[in-house]
């Protein structure tokens, strides 16, 4: 038996990314307006625009035209319960004036951007694993000593467990920088300044800051927080903003 919504909120789940807040939000207790937006976002191109027919959307759908458009006119509408101000809280703009189809869905770079704290810590893990695969041998002697004298050259002692200026370098690379905030992630050499005068230089010291980076960036994506309030990975890291997860650890 072909059941048309459970089809398409599993297409969601690999194509697009569906958060709670659409459950709790301003569309509450709307599914068919839940099912058409889901729908829409699957669709979208790379920059939020989606170029398609309402009889396309309620075939696949399962819903009637009428209601497809009824749901398309409610999110083109202004909506002061709305999480956020852009357009007026509107979820869709029409991309032409001359057409009843196409549109761009509002704020799309954001619902892109949003990933929640575990898919961000399993991305970390993974870029991590990776690196320490492919550089399995940075461990050996000859390296290890090329590291202490690099530290020795800078007048810095180098602990049993630290790691050598070359790997805590790449562990930016790998590791801290994609847990950044997509909106925030330039200033990159200013911030790989700050990343070098981290100590220890230790898998506990890399462990915490990109467990902490990857906890503020959910909690800012959860709060919806405005770009123009978080904070560059430079300033981030020149204020230990990182220190305030350590007693939680």
């Amino acid at each position: 038996m072909f059941v048309p919504h459970t089809i398409t909120v599993v297409e969601a789940a690999i194509y697009a990314k569906v958060f709670s807040s659409l459950w709790d939000g301003s569309m509450r207790g709307q599914s068919d307006k839940q099912l058409v937006f889901i729908y829409l976002l699957c669709h979208a191109n790379s920059v939020g625009m989606v170029d398609i027919i309402q009889g396309k959307v309620a075939d696949d759908t399962g819903l009637t035209e009428d209601v497809v458009s009824k749901a398309i006119r409610e999110l083109m509408e202004p909506d002061e319960r709305s999480r956020t101000e852009e357009n007026e809280g509107r979820v869709l703009v029409p991309l032409s004036n001359g057409r009843d189809w196409g549109w761009q869905i509002v704020n799309y770079d954001r619902y892109r951007a949003m990933r929640n704290e575990d898919d961000r810590r399993l991305q970390n893990r993974q870029a991590q694993a990776r690196y320490r695969d492919k550089h399995r041998s940075a461990s050996n002697k000859p390296q290890k000593a090329q590291g202490e004298a690099e530290a020795e050259a800078e007048g810095e002692e180098v602990k049993p467990k630290d790691l050598s200026l070359q790997v805590w370098k790449d562990e930016f690379e790998a590791s801290f920088w994609p847990t950044v905030h997509p909106d925030r992630r330039q200033a990159k050499a200013e911030a790989l300044a700050e990343w070098m005068k981290l100590k220890p230089r230790s898998q506990e010291t890399l462990d915490l800051v990109c467990d902490a980076m990857e906890a503020d960036v959910a909690g800012w994506a959860k709060e919806r927080t405005e770009p123009k309030y978080i904070p560059h990975a430079r300033k981030w890291l020149k204020d230990r903003r990182y220190i305030d997860h350590a007693e939680n650890r």
